[in-house]
């Protein structure tokens, strides 16, 4: 038998059952509470040099800061992890599967949230459509759009890699990783060295996490400053607590790179299967002038029909009431099995507010677009669906 596989394995097991015995009795506890509600750093048990670290909650000196509460975000406590200060990326795979690309463009036009970077990327899934294609040329044509409508201050694309996924070692160890460079991953380690642990780079994905996981290989300490908003994997059915299910949707075409995430970040997780935020073609063409932009619009969201489908890790940003509740978890020791923690680095979506979020994705369109507030309907006013 590998002593080192052996011990890790039994050092694993003892942090999920740490994990779980932090859902008991937390009155007969004499260990302080941290600022975030959970236990402090010296509970939460650490690597060692001598075995493979990835079975452990990451300490909280890896990872960046959330910003003081807001009791007026509307959030549930300790749920918020943006601010106006924060600079954040958008990484994607193909734009036209849903809206969300046209609600971050708006965004940094309205000088709501700071967008310092926009990255394109996709792994070959075999899933069919759009995402089995290169999103980089696609997503000039969404940023061209957005300008020739007027969003300034929409960063050029940058192209994360298509194609390749990471590939986990025999060794199971993480920095064995042979690495896909990217200038995607390039640009996520520049700008995390920009960021501070007290004012964080936030990357917000609605697909394959590969660049952030590649520029983690290139620069493990980027996780002292990068807090990440994810649209992955499905919420588990019929299960005593909420479970996050991970080999679903794209996160079968790198799921080596979710786990490198998932196991070293402070991560916001949002299941692909609740409450996305409601945007309809109808409140489209009500509510939006005609455009480029408009138009591809209206070719898009075949995701999931009425709804931005990777809309929710991104309304959250300017809208932290869009997260009715969570739940915190961590990474089991082996695969991509979640285990329930209050300590955890992982906060997982368990109801999200899709009506809120639908009328966030308008409020900030409408701005960017300069629509007065009392302007009326864009369609044919017997048309319904007004504003």
């Amino acid at each position: 038998m590998d002593f080192r596989k052996w011990l890790a394995s039994n050092v694993g097991l003892a942090v999920v059952l740490s994990a779980l015995s932090g859902c008991g009795d937390e009155e007969s506890s004499d260990k302080e509470t941290s600022k975030e509600g959970g236990t402090p750093d010296s509970t939460v048990p650490g690597g060692d040099a001598g075995f493979d670290a990835n079975v452990f909650v990451p300490p909280d000196n890896n990872l960046p800061d959330l910003p003081p509460i807001d009791n007026d975000s509307g959030a549930p406590p300790g749920a918020q992890f943006f601010a106006k200060n924060n600079p954040f990326i958008y990484l994607n795979d193909w734009p036209d599967s849903v809206y969300t690309d046209a609600y971050i463009y708006a965004l940094a036009a309205n000088a709501d949230a700071k967008l310092v970077g926009v990255i394109s990327n996709g792994i070959d899934c075999k899933c069919g459509a759009g995402d089995n294609k290169d999103s980089s040329p696609r997503r000039e044509e969404w940023i061209s759009a957005a300008r020739d409508a007027g969003f300034a201050n929409v960063p050029n694309n940058t192209s994360g890699g298509f194609g390749a996924a990471l590939l986990r070692p025999a060794s199971g160890v993480i920095a064995e990783t042979v690495r896909q460079p990217t200038a995607g991953s390039a640009l996520i380690v520049a700008e995390a060295k920009k960021a501070s642990k007290e004012v964080p780079l936030v990357i917000v994905s609605g697909g394959p996490i590969t660049p952030l996981a590649d520029a983690y290989l290139a620069d493990p300490s980027i996780t002292q400053t990068i807090v990440v908003s994810w649209l992955a994997g499905t919420l588990k059915k019929n299960t005593a607590t909420p479970e996050l299910s991970l080999t679903t949707d794209y996160m079968v075409g790198d799921q080596w790179a979710a786990e490198i995430v998932l196991r070293n970040f402070r991560v916001f997780v949002y299941p692909t299967d609740l409450d996305p935020p409601i945007v309809t073609e109808c409140r489209i063409d009500s509510d939006l002038p005609p455009s480029w932009l408009k138009d591809l619009l209206f070719q898009s969201g075949y995701f999931q029909s009425g709804r931005d489908g990777d809309g929710a890790p991104a309304v959250t940003i300017n809208f932290p009431a869009y997260m009715k509740s969570y739940t915190r978890i961590s990474m089991a020791p082996m695969g991509l099995e979640t285990v329930p923690n209050p300590a955890g680095n992982i906060w997982l979506l368990t109801k999200g507010d899709a009506e809120g979020g639908g009328e966030e994705f308008f409020r900030e369109l409408r701005k960017a677009y300069k629509v007065p507030l009392d302007a009326g309907s864009f369609k044919n006013p017997d048309g319904g669906c007004g504003p």
